[in-house]
């Protein structure tokens, strides 16, 4: 079990220069982000329209995908680059956790109780003076066999 938790950990640090320099397409279809031992993670940018709440946002949405049969335990810290301003730090309130089992996907909505960590705040879409996000990335992620 160590040398599997080994060889995640050193692909994981190998993956991130890429990760760094990937550009992402800003597609409203899903987009392969990464795969992280048998984890892929996908994104997307969506409108997001509450109308009663009087939101009209453009989000991330991402989707965690387990592609094999064992539960697995997700940490990644996510940080975001706006116009105006960045927010790079790997504090708590920037990490987040998942569990998928087997063959299970998760992923995120527009929905205002949604799973915190699974979208992204992009752009107001009915405000054209308001910071809009540049980039993303989402860094140390980590995969674990979840018990």
């Amino acid at each position: 079990m160590n040398k599997i938790c080994f060889l995640i950990r050193t692909s994981i640090l190998i993956l991130i220069p890429y990760l760094l320099a990937a550009q992402k397409n800003k597609s409203s279809e899903w987009q392969l982000y990464t795969e992280v031992a048998g984890i892929e993670i996908f994104y997307k940018y969506n409108e997001c329209h509450i109308i009663e709440e009087g939101i009209h946002q453009e989000h991330v949405l991402l989707r965690f995908v387990n592609t094999g049969p064992y539960s697995m335990y997700i940490t990644w810290h996510t940080q975001v680059f706006y116009d105006t301003f960045s927010i790079i730090d790997n504090t708590k309130e920037n990490k987040f956790m998942l569990s998928l089992d087997g063959g299970e996907l998760k992923e995120g909505t527009c929905d205002l109780g949604e799973t915190k960590g699974l979208k992204i705040f992009s752009r107001f879409l009915n405000y054209d003076d308001k910071p809009t996000l540049k980039n993303f990335e989402l860094t140390n992620i980590q995969v674990n066999p979840f018990y």
